[in-house]
């Protein structure tokens, strides 16, 4: 027999020899395996989370809700199981545990907090389209006006975030009065109009100047990228033009063609930078805006309350 079949052969033995033990031991009531109860389970897995072990929580909680099913915690535990995704940014299966949760309980408390949490998970995925599904699902299925109002100011947001400004207006205006007074909805749509006055560069008028090469860069405010396209399309011109008197129309032709890349590049370069820059005014006013509203929310609610004590990271 080999070295490796014996270690195997002795492993095996004292295996079985420790099985028969314990169980004689516990048959004889003087030891027996340990025995983890529901709030041991639950404690652990609690612990972890608040130690930012998050994926070890996940699991943990995962493990309470298959060996302790009837718990009256288990609600709770897929909702922290959610957290727990969401927190280590596994926000598919934070999707998954509040979606699970909304299943089996229904719009509970915790099943309406569930509904922004999957929003803000598919808000951190950059899919606004589906982030929204959630809020107006909460909208259609709620009487609570508090709830109505947090999923219609979240919604809002979302709209806004995204340059939908119609319908950010449309979803603010659904706010009930004592939303908008709290949440200051009045000054944020007069404010949300200033965006008219907002520098802007028209994408056309960068294209027409940029026959100049470099002035459409400078309309765009780009002084460098101005600066460079002016020099380097001098220079492949005045290289062109000097080829062709020297009696090297091979080299000439080369050169134009390069030039005429370049100055075409330069064109559409301008056109870009004018829509970049109206992009970049826009983002910068939405941050402005998001500076200034101090409210957010976060699905920390309290329904039937009439009030909104939620908070949103934006």
């Amino acid at each position: 027999m080999s070295k490796r079949g014996l270690f195997k052969g002795l492993c095996l033995v004292w295996i079985m020899a420790f099985t028969a033990g314990v169980s004689a031991s516990a048959d004889s009531g003087s030891f027996g395996p340990p025995c983890i109860t529901a709030d041991d389970q639950f404690a652990y897995a609690r612990t972890l989370y608040d130690e930012g072990e998050y994926q070890e929580a996940a699991a943990e909680f995962r493990r309470f809700i298959h060996f302790f099913p009837a718990d009256p915690r288990i609600e709770d535990a897929w909702y922290h199981t959610g957290m727990a995704w969401f927190a280590g940014g596994r926000y598919l299966n934070a999707v998954q545990a509040f979606q699970t949760l909304i299943d089996h309980f229904g719009e509970t408390p915790l099943g309406i907090k569930s509904h922004f949490q999957i929003s803000e998970s598919y808000w951190k995925l950059k899919d606004p389209g589906r982030a929204l599904i959630p809020l107006f699902n909460l909208i259609a299925l709620i009487d609570d006006p508090s709830v109505k109002d947090s999923a219609y100011y979240r919604a809002g947001w979302i709209y806004l975030e995204t340059a939908q400004w119609n319908k950010a207006r449309a979803a603010f205006e659904n706010i009930g009065p004592n939303g908008r007074e709290s949440l200051g909805i009045a000054p944020l749509l007069t404010r949300m109009e200033t965006r008219r006055e907002l520098e802007r560069k028209d994408p056309a008028t960068a294209g027409v100047l940029a026959v100049v090469p470099g002035a459409g860069y400078l309309y765009c405010g780009r002084y460098r990228d101005a600066l460079t396209a002016f020099i380097v399309n001098g220079l492949f011109a005045w290289a062109a033009v000097e080829a062709f008197d020297n009696d090297s129309p091979a080299l000439g032709s080369l050169i134009s063609a390069m030039e005429f890349g370049f100055y075409s590049g330069s064109i559409f370069g301008s056109v870009a930078s004018a829509r970049k820059f109206n992009e970049n005014r826009i983002q910068r006013f939405i941050d402005t805006l998001k500076k200034e509203q101090k409210v957010s929310l976060s699905a920390s609610f309290v329904p039937g309350s009439g009030a909104l004590v939620a908070r949103f990271s934006f």
